[in-house]
């Protein structure tokens, strides 16, 4: 990873994402903004299709529709199968050859999602998350690619209960994880209406005396270019042109890291530092293990505990277990009754020597204090001085193995 450096916008590709109802005009629609979108980048259209049925009409030349009477120049991969639709942008997508990636109907790629699940019905909220991840990576997938994508999906409502208890509308999402209308970086809301005077829609030519049959909205922009407005007739040049003059040249440029990618990555990170914590901690255990054995005295062997609690958060919590067993056992080999007139009396010598300068008042209290227990014995001194105070315990507590049983309730602290 590198250092921070100076924010540079470099901004290759557009993400759109296209919801409405049926027949509301989102594959008509998309096929547009994918035309022009692949005019630009001087290359082809890659069009996952679901719903091939809906997508026939625009593959052929029909003079009567005026908006577009040619057919639609596209290579095309058909399938209702999330699977087979990740696949084919992982291995079939070419970025030298494919210049927009359209993706229609998202929502059959999420019913596909869900239909996989096999367990108990309905399906338990631990299972959820199971099912939603390979769908938010198709997603992460499209989001990340240097070139265009447009993903459409068909238009639910959001649905809330009201301070009576009632469920009542509160908006409309597409009808997919719930999150797939925020992953891009505009969404269009598509909604056909009837000319005035009309009760009907033309199909052919999409409006009527006049009057646009395709309202557009703009619920998510994040560029806030098109945000709140409305669009009576969407086309390239008035949905998508405004953003052309923002695009960097996309020479070079490479497919983004996925999140699951990125998941992945951190995984062995973190494996490789939880090996180098294992050394770490097995190399601190056998340093404790061999001076637990080697303490002649109590005095001394309190010295590695302290040490050893300073040096636990290194350390597995296996490995500090193992330790206190073996300080327990090799601790009951010493009279715990010499153990505090030890320390005490070799700790009183070397603070003595510590706080030279201190007037008697003020080293008498402090000696008060620890005696006392009002702070902690060895609050005020290094490893090195513990070290140093116990070789002072060596020579001056040496205490025979103490033959009798330790008392049970006496706690001991690692």
């Amino acid at each position: 990873m590198n250092g921070f450096t100076k924010g540079v916008a470099k901004v290759t590709s557009l993400k759109f994402g296209l919801e409405g109802l049926p027949k509301s005009g989102k594959t008509g629609t998309s096929l547009l903004m994918a035309e022009g979108l692949a005019k630009q980048s001087g290359k082809r259209i890659a069009y996952i299709c679901s719903e091939p049925r809906g997508a026939a009409p625009f593959l052929l030349k029909i003079p009567s529709r005026a908006w577009h009477p040619e057919p639609f120049d596209l290579d095309m991969v058909e399938t209702e199968s999330l699977h087979e639709a990740r696949e084919a942008v992982q291995k079939h997508l070419d970025l030298s050859k494919y210049g927009v990636v359209l993706v229609d109907s998202m929502s059959v790629l999420w019913d596909s999602a869900v239909a996989s699940y096999s367990g108990t019905k309905p399906i338990p909220m631990n299972a959820w998350p199971g099912i939603k991840a390979p769908f938010l990576d198709f997603i992460d997938q499209l989001v990340k690619l240097p070139i265009h994508a447009i993903i459409v999906g068909r238009e639910s409502v959001e649905m809330q209960e009201d301070s009576d208890g009632k469920l009542v509308k509160t908006g409309t999402k597409m009808r997919a994880e719930k999150e797939t209308g925020y992953e891009v970086d505009t969404l269009i809301r598509i909604e056909a209406v009837a000319a005035k005077g009309s009760n009907a829609i033309d199909k052919k030519s999409r409006k009527k005396s006049g009057i646009s049959l395709v309202p557009t909205a703009f619920p998510v922009d994040r560029w806030n270019l098109l945000n709140g407005k409305a669009i009576e007739w969407p086309t390239f040049e008035n949905i998508c042109g405004p953003y052309m003059p923002f695009l960097s040249k996309a020479d070079g440029v490479t497919a983004g890291k996925t999140r699951v990618q990125a998941a992945k990555e951190d995984a062995e990170t973190n494996a490789a530092n939880h090996a180098d914590e294992a050394r770490i901690s097995e190399g601190l255990r056998d340093k404790f293990r061999a001076e637990i054995d080697s303490a002649g005295n109590a005095g001394a062997l309190e010295i590695v505990r302290v040490a050893l609690s300073e040096a636990k958060p290194r350390m597995t919590q296996a490995h500090v277990v193992e330790l206190a067993d073996q300080f327990t056992r090799r601790r009951a080999q010493f009279n715990p009754a010499n153990v505090a007139d030890g320390i005490r009396s070799a700790l009183i010598s070397k603070l003595e020597k510590m706080f030279e300068g201190w007037s008697e008042k003020e080293v008498e209290r402090k000696k008060a204090e620890v005696l006392h227990g009002r702070i902690g014995p060895w609050k005020d001194l290094s490893i090195a001085e513990l070290r140093e105070l116990a070789k002072v315990m060596e020579a001056q507590v040496q205490e025979p193995p103490f033959a009798e049983p330790p008392d049970p309730n006496q706690e001991v602290l690692i």
